[in-house]
């Protein structure tokens, strides 16, 4: 159950995967159950086929792992499709007939922000195209657990935790065949990666080591001083540099997460990171 608003009815992104309008049924196997369920709009479905007795397994209902991993997989691909809000509820399991109910909380927070994300009848076709393009990059290795991280971190807002988790994301993204030099590692890359010319890549690298001393200041308990990129600019509050950070690093992890889901899809991922930085193309490297 998420919230955000579409006024064109029902995506279907694959033959048993849909976006489409809360029912009334919804609700109401819902309506014992918090988290925010009262400002959810939309529901992300996988429609399954089941025997008698497994819909009688409450059980097994919500623990289909598959249609679980699916639906955490169409929540990515939303948030990647696109910058905004929202949170997912918990998931659920039912029979359309509206028997057998079960419900499992999920681990995110709730859709509390309802208009902070918003699809247009055009945008429904291009979603589409794009998890069609895309879907199998959700799963698996090379960048699931990037993916997840990022995802996660989109659904806790401009915040702490939505910074450490889009850290994570980063690492997991630009880190795969290295341990050392971490922060440096990670914005050298991320800066070449994404950007296309020098000031925009010193932008993107400095934004980058300026999040992973701000991540380090939180985990390790906030106990020393202050990072001075939260307190810069003096005609802001370091709570409110913080979700500034964290909002432009989303938008930095989602550029490059689109880049390289799409080079995962057509066989290219990763690139090759020194020839990048360095500027040596194929061509200079056989002469």
């Amino acid at each position: 159950m998420v919230g955000f608003r579409f006024e064109g009815g029902t995506i279907n992104l694959e033959p048993d995967v849909e976006i489409g309008p809360i029912t009334e049924q919804e609700l109401g196997h819902a309506k014992r159950w918090p988290g925010g369920k009262e400002h959810a709009t939309h529901a992300v479905r996988v429609i399954r086929e089941a025997d008698r007795v497994t819909l009688e397994n409450r059980a097994t209902i919500y623990t289909d792992s598959e249609a679980y991993s699916t639906i955490r997989n169409v929540l990515s691909g939303i948030r990647l499709f696109k910058r905004g809000a929202f949170g997912a509820a918990l998931v659920m399991g039912y029979e359309l007939s509206g028997g057998s109910a079960s419900m499992s909380y999920g681990d995110e927070a709730p859709p509390v922000f309802p208009s902070g994300y918003q699809l247009t009848v055009a945008e429904a076709d291009e979603l589409r195209a794009f998890w069609a393009e895309r879907r199998a990059t959700f799963s698996g290795p090379p960048l699931e657990y990037a993916l997840s991280s990022f995802s996660l971190g989109c659904s806790r807002g401009y915040t702490e935790q939505a910074l450490v988790d889009l850290t994570i994301a980063a690492e997991a993204l630009f880190l795969g065949d290295v341990n050392d030099e971490l922060k440096y590692r990670v914005a050298l890359r991320a800066a070449f990666f994404v950007a296309d010319n020098p000031a925009e890549r010193e932008r993107v690298y400095d934004s980058v080591r300026d999040a992973y001393d701000v991540r380090s200041w939180i985990v390790h308990g906030k106990s020393r001083k202050v990072p001075t990129s939260l307190t810069r600019d003096a005609s802001k509050q370091p709570n409110v540099a913080l979700a500034l950070m964290a909002s432009g690093f989303q938008d930095t992890m989602r550029l490059a997460l689109r880049k390289a889901t799409k080079l995962v899809a057509t066989g290219a991922w990763p690139p090759g990171w020194e020839r990048l930085i360095l500027g040596v193309d194929d061509a200079d490297a056989q002469a």
